[in-house]
């Protein structure tokens, strides 16, 4: 009888355990949910409503300004939109670059806020400064220092003195660019295909056997005057022999 209570009694607590986890679980879940919805919006607009943009970064200060330029394929009526330096609008940029900094102004959220006490956020000396106009409004926030413990950035919307946020470090990263880190990269040059050269032709050879060269033509002709001599003086002697005998 004993065992049989002894069993039940751990039979109960053990599914008292098993609820208890499950309770945890849940409530892990839920906070986590909590936490991802609890993210600050400090951009109420989106990237395409952004009309024109600046931001101070290491002491040099970049506004752009956007305009609509006729798409690349001819064919097409369309047109894209091309952004530029408002004090050098001949410099090429990069426009990718350019869209990754709109896409981080127009998402730009915060994990927490709290309120402003007057300890050294790092705003007197920030790392970046930014601005947004978009819909005829101007939105603008001062990043200063990190916070050593979780690693977020101190972050001050104009405007809301008051209050602090913290922002991850990877913020407004895209923006931590110079003038000559967002030049457009060069061309690549197209590879020329160069004419193939055509086999020179062959020099025909000399046939040593029908060829003969002058030297060997004299040859006998210097024999033959030779003969002619000897048989003269032959004969020269043949007649001085006859002209003693008689």
């Amino acid at each position: 009888m004993k065992t049989k209570q002894l069993l039940l009694i751990a039979l109960l607590a053990v599914v008292a355990l098993l609820a208890a986890g499950l309770v945890a679980v849940r409530s892990l879940d839920t906070e986590e949910a909590d936490s991802a919805s609890d993210e600050i919006d400090l951009a109420p607009f989106a990237p395409a409503d952004i009309e024109a943009f600046g931001y101070t970064f290491g002491g040099e200060t970049l506004e752009f300004a956007s305009k609509e330029t006729p798409a690349e394929d001819e064919s097409s009526s369309e047109t894209e939109t091309t952004w530029y330096l408002t004090d050098d609008p001949d410099y090429e940029l990069d426009q990718s670059a350019i869209s990754t900094m709109l896409v981080a102004l127009g998402n730009l959220t915060a994990q927490r806020q709290f309120e402003n006490t007057g300890e050294d956020y790092g705003f007197d000396e920030p790392v970046l400064t930014a601005w947004v106009t978009a819909g005829g409004e101007t939105y603008a926030w001062t990043l200063g220092a990190e916070n050593s413990v979780t690693g977020s950035m101190y972050l001050q919307v104009q405007g809301q003195e008051d209050t602090v946020y913290l922002v991850s470090v990877s913020a407004l990263s895209s923006l931590e660019s110079t003038k000559i880190e967002l030049a457009a990269p060069a061309p690549t040059p197209e590879p020329t295909e160069e004419p193939a050269s055509e086999p020179e032709a062959a020099a025909p050879e000399e046939d040593a056997e029908t060829t003969s060269s002058p030297a060997s033509d004299a040859a006998p002709e210097a024999d033959t005057s030779s003969s002619a001599s000897e048989s003269a003086a032959s004969e020269t002697a043949g007649e001085e022999s006859g002209s003693s005998a008689a």
